[in-house]
Formats: structure tokens, sequence, C-alpha cells
């Protein structure tokens, strides 16, 4: 896997995980058709998809920051596990970027812990992001509650 992710597959990651139906902050419920071609991911309805990014290193930040801002998203960003919990409570994200390997709370309890608290059958869309590209790195995010992984 090229590093950093490419635009295209980071497209295609968020794609997959929110399906076909806006399931934006503002809940508007309509249809969003997506194509690899486009270049934002800002929905038929107006709604900018609003975006935690989860990352420890300063440069992984700006660099993944850079590209989902290019993209059209609004971007938050935190720096481990437990930044995330809490701005869960405080924001409504359309999906989070999760690296796997953070301090205090990597983002494989990060991702088990969101799930647990999830009511009302919504699901948060969670990518897994991560320098390890096996197949049991994979199958551990999944098992841990993640929808993607670049």
């Amino acid at each position: 896997m090229k590093k950093p992710v490419r635009p295209e597959a980071l497209l295609k990651a968020i794609q997959a995980c929110l399906g076909p139906k806006c399931s934006g902050t503002n809940g508007c419920g309509q249809r969003a058709p997506f194509t690899p071609a486009e270049e934002s991911v800002v929905k038929p309805c107006g709604h900018r998809l609003r975006a935690l990014l989860a990352e420890d290193n300063p440069v992984n930040q700006k660099v993944a920051t850079r590209l989902l801002q290019k993209m059209g998203c609004r971007v938050d960003v935190a720096g481990n596990g437990r930044e995330v919990l809490a701005l869960l409570h405080r924001f409504s994200y359309d999906v989070i970027f999760m690296d796997v390997h953070m301090p205090e709370m990597d983002g494989l309890e990060a991702a088990r812990t969101i799930r647990k608290r999830e009511r009302n059958g919504s699901r948060l869309p969670i990518v897994a992001m991560t320098a390890c590209a096996m197949a049991e790195d994979r199958e551990r995010c999944i098992a841990a509650g993640m929808d993607g992984f670049i």
C-alpha cells in the first residue's frame, strides 16, 4: 500500500462506509449517489461531510486533514481514542477516520467503545487507517467494529 493514501482510495472508503443515503448530521435521508470521479463529498442535499480524524502523528494529521478538506469535508482532529470519545459526546460526525495505533486508547479500543454506546440502530461509519496491511490486521479492525480499512 502506498503512503499517503491516494484521494481515490480515500473517497472509495468514504463511499463504502456511508452507503447509498445521506447519513449527515442534518438527517435529510436523501439519496446520495457517488461516482469515483466526483471531486468532493458534498451531498445533493448540500450538506458537507463532517469527519473526525483520529491520528496521533502531527505530520499525518496535517496530510489527512488537508486531503479531506480538499474533498470538501469539515474536519476535527483527535490525538487519541479518549479524545475521540470526548468529541463524540459534544458533536455529531458523519464518519471517523481512526488510526489503529495511538497512545492512551488505541483505535481498536475506541471503536469497540463507540459500538457499545450506539443506540437506535444507528451506526457511525469508522474507517481504520493503518500502515499494517496484512489480512489479520484488517480482520482485527473489522472485529473491533470498523467499517472500512485504508
